[in-house]
């Protein structure tokens, strides 16, 4: 669903000024601002569930943080352009450096991208809860080949449980779905969520 950019200023109330402003500082994607055919010629649109939730984040940290602060926190790609190390997962007591080694066996990988960070700790905050390390272990075992493809922060991972069997799906975009009542979802992981509080904990490690 789209909204037009004098609806995005009527509703939050920010300036055409504050919008271009934030897009030239990287805090609202350049690709959101879609031009359209208007009877008027030519209008922006924006997907709006993002935009209105990009520009509530922005409003409430503004107040603490600077233009490029905030980037560096809402923009993935300035962020994975940056030196992240594993080790901020384990010294930080996120995740253990068992189970970052256990992730990197199972995918086969001898060293680590920016989205398996985010991914991994997507699994601490959202599934541990829920499932001990040996299920998650047998689900990124039985998934490795799916996972191992997620090379972006835009794709949710849902988990959800069947018959005692924990089973994965991931898409990109996912609005609703609807599954057999014999399943039970376990968790939904919006990496790009994930991604905006995993980049606000080590703000100051980039």
């Amino acid at each position: 669903m789209s909204i037009t950019k004098k609806e995005l200023l009527k509703i939050t109330g920010i300036s055409y000024g504050q919008l271009y402003r934030w897009k030239r500082f990287g805090l609202i994607p350049e690709e959101w601002f879609v031009k359209q055919s208007s009877y008027t010629g030519q209008e922006t649109v924006f997907p709006k569930e993002k935009i209105l939730e990009r520009i509530n984040t922005i409003q409430e940290l503004k107040d603490y943080y600077s233009l490029e602060e905030m980037a560096v926190m809402l923009s993935p790609e300035l962020m994975s352009n940056n030196v992240v190390e594993e080790s901020v997962l384990y010294q930080q007591g996120i995740v253990s450096e068992s189970f970052v080694s256990m992730y990197k066996a199972l995918l086969q990988k001898e060293s680590l991208q920016y989205t398996d960070l985010v991914i991994l700790y997507g699994l601490h905050t959202k599934v541990t809860p829920h499932l001990k390390d040996k299920d998650i272990e047998k689900l990124l075992k039985n998934n490795a080949a799916i996972i191992k493809n997620i090379t972006s922060v835009d794709y949710e991972i849902v988990i959800f449980e069947y018959d005692q069997h924990y089973l994965l799906v991931v898409g990109n975009g996912i609005k609703e779905f609807y599954m057999d009542n014999r399943c039970n979802i376990i968790t939904r992981i919006q990496l790009r969520d994930v991604n905006d509080e995993f980049k606000m904990k080590f703000k100051n490690l980039i």
